[in-house]
C-alpha cells in the first residue's frame, strides 16, 4: 500500500461518502500504519482519522483507530474535535467510544464552547446528561463569557434549564 498523503486522503474520502466496509477500513490502515503512516495526520480543513471516521458513520472503528494511536483530542482547522464533531451530529455511541477512550470531556472548540456547550445549543438532554455523566465541566464559559445554563436560558428550554439547576445544586451541596 502506498502511504502517501494523497492516497490516504482518496481512503478517507470513501469513508465519509460511506463507499466501503469497516473491514475493508480496518485492511487498509493495518497496513498503513505497518508501513509508516503517520496516525495523527491531519488532512483537508486539519480534518484527522476521526473526523473523517465520524462523518462517515463508523463508530465501530473509533477504538481501532486510537488503539493504533490517534489522538482523539486533536481539532480541525475549525476546532472541531471528534468530540464536537460527534455531540453536533448528535451520535451518542460515537460520543460514549470517544469518551470511554479517554476523550477530553471539555476540550474547548470553536469559539471555546465545550461539546456541553454544544449540546445545550441544541437542546439534547440525552446527550447533556451523557457528558455530565463523564464529569463535564458545567460552569465552564466560553469566550463570550456564557457557561451552558446561559445557553439554555437564552433557548428558553426550561427541561434543560432545571436539570442544568439541579445538577449545579447537587455539586455545591457536596462542596
Amino acid at each position: 500500500m502506498d502511504v502517501t498523503k494523497k492516497n490516504i486522503l482518496s481512503t478517507l474520502k470513501k469513508m465519509k461518502k460511506h463507499e466501503r466496509s469497516a473491514t475493508y477500513f480496518k485492511k487498509i490502515f493495518t497496513q498503513a500504519s505497518k508501513e509508516g503512516l503517520n496516525i495523527n495526520e491531519r488532512y483537508e480543513q486539519g480534518k484527522n482519522i476521526l473526523h473523517y471516521t465520524i462523518e462517515g458513520g463508523y463508530d465501530n472503528l473509533i477504538n481501532f483507530f486510537i488503539k493504533l494511536g490517534l489522538n482523539p483530542d486533536i481539532c480541525d482547522d475549525n476546532f472541531v474535535s471528534p468530540l464536537h464533531l460527534a455531540v453536533n451530529k448528535n451520535n451518542k455511541k460515537a460520543v460514549k467510544k470517544l469518551l470511554k477512550a479517554g476523550s477530553d470531556v471539555d476540550c474547548a472548540g470553536e469559539f471555546e464552547q465545550t461539546p456541553l456547550h454544544l449540546a445545550t445549543i441544541s437542546g439534547d438532554l440525552k446527550m447533556i446528561k451523557l457528558l455530565l455523566k463523564y464529569h463535564a465541566d458545567i460552569k465552564l464559559v466560553d469566550e463570550k463569557n456564557l457557561s451552558v445554563i446561559d445557553y439554555a436560558i437564552d433557548e428558553k428550554n426550561v427541561k434543560i434549564i432545571n436539570y442544568l439547576k439541579k445538577q449545579i445544586y447537587k455539586k455545591e451541596e457536596k462542596i
